[in-house]
């Protein structure tokens, strides 16, 4: 009786931490696709790409340009709770080396997750 209740808090716990892998795993992919997204932004702006650099991102009310419009989306996708907890976001591009950070609470009471991505954009 005793090993086969040692094998179900065992089996509970492995069932514990999967979940909390996929969770991250689901972070990281939106982590991924919010950096390809505003990256891609860029990409199709060229012109203005010295106006994508935000630290940290925010919220425009009322965008008048297509790059604010861009940060905006960004800034929305990163700051949505359902996307990322606590989840901010930053855009820097010295010398067309953009560098894309993304940060969310990685609810485990240790600290935050971060994720960067680069992309040399000419």
């Amino acid at each position: 009786m005793i090993i086969v209740a040692l094998g179900l808090l065992g089996y509970a716990q492995l069932m514990l931490k999967s979940q909390k892998f996929n969770q991250t795993a689901y972070y990281r992919s939106q982590a991924t696709i919010a950096a390809n997204a505003i990256l891609d932004s860029v990409r199709a702006n060229k012109a203005n790409m010295g106006s994508y650099a935000c630290n940290p991102c925010t919220y425009t009310a009322a965008p008048a340009n297509t790059h604010d419009k861009d940060i905006n989306e960004f800034y929305t996708a990163v700051s949505d709770p359902a996307n990322f907890p606590n989840g901010t976001g930053k855009i820097q591009n010295p010398n067309n080396v953009f560098t894309v950070t993304i940060t969310w609470d990685s609810g485990d009471g240790v600290g935050s997750t971060k994720f960067v991505t680069e992309a040399v954009i000419q």
